[in-house]
């Protein structure tokens, strides 16, 4: 990892909760994929700079919303994308 990584804030993996239950389960693998995700977004900040993560997160937005609302993705992630190098 190049010198000038600083990580950003994040929650500590949850491997040492008590998971006896199923909701502390869920909630265990929930602060896991918030680590994770969190991780790989400090990883494309530094590899490929902010404009790129921007325009991740916008299109991971727009992904959960359409499956949120039951909505097709594809005019809007159509207009995030459109005119990108293919």
């Amino acid at each position: 990892m190049p010198q000038d990584f600083v990580p950003g804030p994040r929650s500590q993996p949850s491997g040492s909760q008590n998971q006896s239950q199923p909701d502390t389960k869920d909630a265990a693998v929930s602060d896991d994929i918030r680590l994770l995700g969190s991780m790989l977004g400090d990883v494309v900040r530094v590899q490929q700079g902010d404009p790129t993560f921007q325009l991740i997160e916008a299109v991971r937005r727009a992904a959960v919303r359409a499956r949120r609302s039951g909505v097709s993705p594809v005019p809007e992630l159509g207009e995030l994308l459109n005119g990108l190098p293919t």
